[in-house]
């Protein structure tokens, strides 16, 4: 693969990961203040990250 294969290929990826962050975002903007709760994303992510512990240990990762 070229460097300008490989280049374009990472540009499409991240034009695809900002088009997914964008859409949601622009969605939310029609909602009234009162639909939009607050989420305790890190705690979220903490119980996500607990669950990949054991398998990361087992392959000595940790």
């Amino acid at each position: 693969m070229s460097l300008w294969d490989a280049s374009h290929e990472q540009i499409a990826r991240m034009d695809g990961l900002i088009k997914n962050l964008v859409e949601p975002a622009r969605s939310e903007e029609d909602l009234p203040a009162s639909a939009v709760t607050e989420v305790p994303l890190s705690e979220i992510m903490q119980t996500c990250v607990q669950t990949f512990i054991p398998l990361a240990e087992s392959k000595n990762k940790v």
